[in-house]
């Protein structure tokens, strides 16, 4: 019975030093197996940086104001994450050089009558590739405008420089469209839209017109 006990006793410590090394054996596979999808979706095809795409459009807009004309030039960088070969989101970033020019009917006699100013926005867009390199486009946006201070009259106001006075406003955008990619060489390619900006009330449309257009480059974005 003692024997019996003893042969009883060295089985179960070995059935439980086998236990302990299966269980770590199995803990080792599941990290490895852990570390190898890791590694599978952080490599070259599956990177966080290999799923990022860059653009940048490229702002030249005339806009209509009561005293005068502005026009806008400037850049818009942007960065796109992929989710899969179809849909990507990113932020976007806005800034551009006002350049103005004052009305002959609104000067003050020698005063100046051009102006510069920024403008600066940020925002956020997602984008979906629907068919024969055309996608869809949504984007909202927040933007700093910079605009002559003028009186009910709308003649512009001086400062004791005789510069005119600047101010600043800042509005909203939400932005629809549509547009056409192409490739240039490489992964660089370049981007075209057309886009309707649902937050602009139509009491403004005879100044701020709802439609806008773009052009620009982007890098890796149809890969």
């Amino acid at each position: 019975m003692k024997q019996f006990t003893r042969i009883f006793g060295i089985f179960m410590i070995l059935m439980l030093c086998f236990s302990i090394t299966d269980i770590d054996a199995q803990s080792r596979k599941k990290k490895k197996k852990k570390k190898k999808e890791n590694d599978e979706y952080f490599d070259d095809k599956g990177s966080l940086t290999q799923r990022l795409w860059y653009g940048a459009d490229l702002n030249f807009n005339f806009i209509p104001f009561q005293v005068g004309n502005i026009i806008a030039y400037g850049v818009s960088p942007m960065v796109g994450y992929k989710f899969n070969d179809v849909f990507s989101v990113g932020p976007r970033i806005q800034f551009s050089v006002l350049n103005g020019r004052i009305s002959q009917q609104y000067r003050v006699n020698d005063l100046a009558y051009k102006y510069n100013a920024t403008t600066y926005g940020l925002g956020a867009f997602a984008r979906a590739k629907i068919f024969n390199s055309y996608f869809l486009h949504l984007e909202y946006d927040r933007v700093s405008y910079g605009y002559p201070v003028v009186d009910g009259n709308f003649f512009p106001q001086y400062d004791i420089d005789g510069n005119i006075q600047k101010y600043r406003i800042s509005d909203n955008h939400l932005y629809i469209g549509v547009g056409y990619y192409g490739a240039i060489g490489g992964n660089w390619g370049y981007q075209a839209m057309a886009l309707f900006d649902l937050a602009e009330s139509r009491d403004n449309w005879e100044f701020n017109l709802p439609i806008s257009f773009r052009f620009g480059i982007n890098y890796k974005f149809a890969y």
